[in-house]
């Protein structure tokens, strides 16, 4: 199982770089998913929790603010 600052490829296209505890995404790291749209920052057991950054070049959309369990959680920019 990854543990440690990795790289991880997923079968849907996503990729992750950052920290693995033993096999999950945990505590920083940048989820790129099969669309090019990405979050970085603070992540706890696989999720985007605590302060982060979501980039959607797509719909020309950032926000950057606080994140529980993956949903924007409270203000953000």
């Amino acid at each position: 199982m990854p543990h440690g600052k990795g790289l991880m490829y997923f079968s849907d296209g996503s990729v992750f770089e950052g920290i693995f505890n033993e096999g999950i995404p945990d505590n920083e790291g940048r989820l790129i998913n099969n669309t090019g749209v990405y979050y970085e920052g603070q992540i706890s057991s696989g999720e985007a929790n605590g302060q982060g950054r979501l980039f959607n070049h797509y719909k020309n959309y950032t926000f950057k603010g606080n994140w529980n369990k993956d949903i924007p959680f409270g203000l953000g920019k």
